[in-house]
């Protein structure tokens, strides 16, 4: 059984953890942190809420009737506004903590092939050189649990996956290897969006005496680790990061949102580039086949909506024509 000392520490360590990730950045845990705060805050305002309403009543026997009530409907607005932010915060704490636990087991299980340390294990290994000097420690997975906070971003990990759906396939794919360039490549597609802005293009019919510069927009793709060397250049979706998921239908959701290819192409005119670049693509077995269903299932799609709207059109144009005739006759 845990001890009680063993419980505090590893609080006090899980609370540490948690700050130092919100201190870097990490989106969880500064809601983790908010989330107290702003209970407190709502809590002295509820509290400070019914002292208003006696206030309202000793109002409304002087006679001030606007005033009261205009007073009071504000803050009820106030206090209602406070309380759905308090349940979004608590709602996106609780699922993101449970993305974040089963993304630390198949990281440790799966990604590093390593046991998840129990203490119970770690007691019996250690009972017979216990002494009574030997310092309290907190649970030996709490160190590993704070380094997948300091690193993972579960929340955006879901969002991202229920957005999949309106999201886009990357325009090109680096099938790369462990030292072999990958990052370089990944980095120099990156600085196209600064270096390269040049290409001269006409417009149409119209504006043929025209030329406009076009600059390309390079969009890099998700990553669920906060690294800097693997931030902004590979998703590892098709090596099973995201819990072992690798469902070609969710791919899209390490890459921008339609609508950001059709504000770069249709209101900014620019030339919009995502890509993906893994280092472990080129060697895993069925990446291959995993990245041709995606891209196959996409085509078809859109090769079908294509179909239907040349059906639509030939099928208009054959009402119109038999209309015409059917007027000449």
């Amino acid at each position: 059984m845990l001890s009680l000392f063993c419980i505090l520490y590893s609080a006090r360590g899980l609370v540490v953890g948690i700050w130092v990730a919100a201190k870097a950045g990490r989106l969880l845990p500064r809601l983790t942190l908010l989330l107290p705060v702003h209970a407190v805050i709502h809590a002295y305002h509820w509290i400070d809420d019914d002292n208003n309403n006696a206030l309202s009543q000793c109002c409304r026997s002087d006679g001030r009737y606007e005033e009261c009530d205009y007073y009071g409907y504000y803050w009820f607005a106030i206090i209602s506004i406070s309380r759905y932010l308090l349940v979004a915060n608590a709602t996106c704490c609780v699922l993101g903590y449970v993305t974040l636990l089963l993304l630390y087991k198949h990281s440790v299980r799966t990604i590093f092939n390593r046991n998840i340390p129990h203490y119970s294990n770690d007691i019996h290994n250690s009972s017979t050189t216990t002494t009574a000097t030997t310092p309290r420690a907190p649970h030996p997975a709490i160190q590993s649990f704070n380094a997948h906070l300091l690193l993972l971003r579960p929340l955006e990990v879901l969002f991202r996956f229920c957005t999949a759906p309106l999201r886009v396939l990357p325009d090109v794919i680096i099938l790369g290897e462990t030292r072999c360039g990958t990052t370089n490549l990944c980095a120099h597609l990156v600085r196209l969006s600064k270096l390269s802005s040049s290409q001269q293009q006409q417009r149409q019919q119209q504006q043929q005496q025209r030329q406009q510069q076009q600059r390309i927009k390079c969009y890099t793709p998700f990553c669920a680790w906060a690294v800097p060397e693997l931030d902004h250049k590979e998703s590892f979706y098709f090596v099973g990061h995201y819990c072992g998921i690798v469902s070609p239908y969710f791919y899209r959701m390490a890459f921008p949102l339609k609508l950001t290819r059709w504000f770069e192409e249709c209101i900014c005119d620019n030339i919009f580039i995502c890509f993906d670049g893994c280092a472990q693509y080129l060697s895993s077995p069925t990446a291959p086949y995993l990245i041709a269903t995606a891209y196959s299932s996409s085509s078809s799609s859109g090769r079908h909506n294509s179909n239907n709207r040349n059906t639509n059109t030939t099928n208009t144009n054959t009402i119109a024509t038999t209309t015409k005739c059917n007027e000449m006759g």
